[in-house]
This record gives structure tokens, C-alpha cells and sequence, in this order.
């Protein structure tokens, strides 16, 4: 009945959100190699059609230890988006925030943000070289999408970004590069300690 009556009325609230809308977590651990899983407890956004006046916060996390290093900074479009099922202009307000071990490396707000056919989320994004983080978080609010003089829902195809993560590179302006995440410094040191150690026992066996 709710998605009823947002459906029919959700032309008339394109902007201020009804009382009525939706508000959605997504929460990504990211694997590596394109691959992920959502976290325990996550909605899954491809079970989700966000309508206007719906909003949703989504995070994409490195596995623990890791980060994503940028090589060669510059503009990349889009960074983080949902491809969606439904062709629409869409018109949104998101705020995108880069972290490094809970502090934030780059935030940027855009209001009234428009993204047609078939993404949903940030436009154009410019990242600095030498730029690490283990964390992006984009919160949205949609606050229209139409197709042919119609309002049309958003789903979500996959819970990554529709052109892939930040190191896969093929979607990047070719000035752009980024590595995958991997271990930070301290995990590098942490598992050689560790290969010490099983190197050490192992002579200590092979002298008894």
C-alpha cells in the first residue's frame, strides 16, 4: 500500500520527502578483484526500488588492513553509482566521503545533481594523487526520476558501483590510476614477523 501511494503521488513531492519515504542502508565489503559481499545485517540494494523522496546511505569498505592508493590523480566519472534497471533522468543531492581509518580524505557535496539514463549517484569526482583510503560512503536522496513525462522507480543492479571499483581502471579517465586495495604498512610487518617466527620453529625442528 506505501509504494502505492508514493508511486502516485511522489510527482507532486519531488523535492521535499513525503513522510512516507524510505530510507535504506547498504553496507559492502569489498573483496578485491570485483569481487564483494554485503555485511551482516545489510539491505540488499537489488531487492530495493528507491523512489523519489527515498534515500539510502552506501558504504563500500576495504577489507581490514587494506586501502586503495591513488597512482595518478584526476577526474574519474562516475566514482561511486548504482547502474539501475529503469531509464530515467534523475535529479539528487549526495554528499561522497573518501576515509582512511575513520578520518575523511575527501568529501564532496553536490546538491540538485542530475544523472540520466541509467546511474544513480555521483557525476564527475576529481582524486589526488597520493590520495589512500579503505572506505567510501556516498548518502543520497533522490529527489525525482522520469522517464516519457513519468515518474519511475531506481533499481539498483548490483551492490557495486556500475562501472566497477576503483581498480578496475578501464572505467577511469586514462590519466587515472588506482591500485587495488592492499595490506597498509603495518599488516606488511605484521605478517613478515610472522614468516620469521614459522621460519625460526621450522630450523629449530630441522636442527632437533
Amino acid at each position: 500500500m506505501r509504494r502505492l501511494q508514493h508511486t502516485a503521488l511522489a510527482g507532486l513531492f519531488a523535492v521535499a520527502a513525503p513522510a512516507w519515504a524510505a530510507s535504506y542502508s547498504f553496507d559492502v565489503i569489498y573483496l578485491g578483484a570485483g569481487l564483494a559481499s554485503l555485511a551482516p545485517g545489510s539491505t540488499d540494494p537489488r531487492e530495493v526500488t528507491v523512489l523519489p523522496g527515498d534515500s539510502f546511505d552506501w558504504a563500500i569498505r576495504a577489507e581490514p588492513g587494506h586501502l586503495w592508493t591513488v597512482l595518478n590523480g584526476g577526474s574519474v566519472f562516475p566514482l561511486m553509482a548504482f547502474g539501475v534497471t529503469e531509464s530515467a533522468e534523475r535529479i539528487g543531492d549526495h554528499t561522497l566521503t573518501l576515509t582512511k581509518q575513520g578520518a575523511p580524505v575527501l568529501t564532496r557535496f553536490e546538491p540538485a545533481s542530475k544523472q540520466g539514463t541509467h546511474h544513480m549517484g555521483t557525476n564527475t569526482i576529481t582524486i589526488d594523487t597520493g590520495m589512500a583510503f579503505d572506505r567510501m560512503h556516498l548518502r543520497y536522496t533522490l529527489n525525482s526520476a522520469t522517464h516519457a513525462g513519468g515518474t519511475v522507480g531506481s533499481t539498483p543492479l548490483d551492490i557495486l558501483p556500475t562501472f566497477g571499483m576503483p581498480d578496475q581502471a578501464s572505467f577511469f579517465n586514462r590519466s587515472v590510476t588506482v591500485y587495488a586495495p592492499v595490506p597498509e604498512p603495518g599488516t606488511w610487518a605484521l605478517w613478515l614477523a610472522g614468516l620469521g617466527v614459522a621460519g625460526a620453529l621450522a630450523r629449530r625442528r630441522k636442527a632437533a
